[in-house]
């Protein structure tokens, strides 16, 4: 089975598994009690012995209603199956987990795995919601471990916890299938279809149904754990940004703002040689004053360890805090973004096409997660920019969810 198969094939499945579950809470088969929602987005990854597949995102729709599966991103390329759950840059295979999956047809189901660290005290500082079933072993350094002849595998409603001295590392896996390269197109299906159909023989346990996300404290809680779980994952922009989308009313909510505009098309009609044909900023933000800000987001970049550094101006000049190069590219971008705008013909082609006014704006960039963001210092390293420059974390935005939850 080639990729470009595994992709169609599992966004058929899941398409159809999606629509007959919410036909089955249309029926009255399924009795939601309180708020859901479906994980209708698929990430798509290839290692060199699998093809991996996660469900996520949280789109409510109404009973009966036709779910659409969106594919968020073009297949990422993973140095094995188990690196794709694990932050680990290693050899994952030669680190000590929690499990080791080596059979055929496996399905982990409903667990929190942990590794060694101070649950209850970890559970304080990053105030997450989890599963109360924690299997740990103090001695593990990742959760899992895939071994390369597994022919299939199923993780839904798992939580990974990754502790290493202050460092956190949190991952909700809503749904992922992991199938051997070698497997048919015939072999996915079937195993789709007996997950699913014992699935089927238990619908009154609505929490554990592939792709059906029980709330059980509120929608923008939902929302903040799954956003706090993309920045600790070494994800795509894009995968991020599909995901925030499906939320754009909370987000632009939670950073004070009436409403967001994602991936508008800004033609440059005047521009200069060096310049695009077209900019899409991830998000145009409503002010209360009808004019709006600039927002572009980048990953929660965990490869990096700081999204700052010291830096020495000049032989014996002053040792200042900057930014790493992945954040002085968001900033370039945002600048861009203004100059299009400072533009009066790129400025009425925003207002007629998509009624953006753009005045005095604030620019707005997201990076970093919990591990890498040190407030102090990104306060330093912004005093080189204009007062209109502001860098969030993604566990700054969390936070901002949380108080308007």
């Amino acid at each position: 089975m080639n990729s470009k198969l595994f992709i169609d094939t599992a966004k058929d499945l899941f398409t159809d598994w999606l629509n007959n579950l919410n036909q089955y809470i249309y029926d009255g088969k399924i009795n939601m009690s309180g708020e859901y929602s479906f994980a209708n987005i698929l990430r798509i990854a290839e290692s060199p012995t699998h093809f991996i597949c996660e469900l996520y995102g949280s789109k409510q729709y109404k009973p009966g209603q036709s779910i659409t599966v969106e594919v968020s991103n073009t297949i990422e390329k993973v140095r094995n199956t188990t690196s794709f759950f694990s932050s680990k840059d290693l050899d994952a295979n030669q680190q000590k987990a929690v499990f080791k999956i080596t059979g055929d047809g496996n399905t982990l189901e409903g667990l929190l795995i942990s590794t060694r660290g101070d649950l209850d005290l970890i559970q304080e500082k990053i105030k997450l919601p989890v599963i109360p079933t924690n299997i740990n072993y103090p001695e593990a350094e990742i959760p899992i471990i895939i071994s390369p002849e597994v022919a299939s595998l199923l993780f839904n409603d798992l939580e990974l916890l990754e502790t290493d001295g202050i460092k956190i590392i949190y991952r909700i896996i809503h749904c992922a299938i992991i199938i051997n390269k070698k497997a048919s197109k015939e072999e996915l299906i079937t195993f789709f279809q007996d997950t699913t159909k014992r699935q089927l023989k238990s619908l009154n346990l609505a929490s554990r149904l592939i792709g059906l996300n029980t709330i059980f404290n509120s929608p923008i809680e939902h929302f903040a754990a799954q956003l706090f779980s993309l920045s600790n994952q070494d994800v795509k922009e894009q995968v991020i940004d599909k995901f925030i989308q499906q939320h754009s009313n909370e987000f632009a909510q939670a950073l004070g703002y009436k409403r967001a505009l994602s991936q508008r098309k800004l033609e440059w009609l005047e521009r200069e040689l060096d310049d695009p044909d077209e900019s899409k900023p991830d998000f145009l933000l409503e002010r209360d004053d009808g004019y709006y800000d600039i927002l572009d987001l980048k990953t929660g970049a965990i490869k990096i360890k700081s999204i700052t550094k010291y830096k020495k101006s000049g032989k014996a000049g002053k040792i200042r805090v900057r930014f790493v190069d992945y954040v002085s590219e968001l900033i370039a971008q945002l600048k861009d973004y203004e100059r299009y705008f400072n533009l009066e013909k790129n400025k009425e082609y925003a207002y007629q096409k998509h009624g953006v006014k753009i005045q005095s704006p604030k620019l707005i960039g997201i990076v970093g997660n919990y591990n890498n963001f040190e407030k102090g210092e990104v306060k330093d390293a912004l005093s080189q920019y204009k007062d209109n420059i502001i860098v969030f974390s993604y566990y700054d935005v969390v936070n901002m969810l949380r108080k308007i939850n």
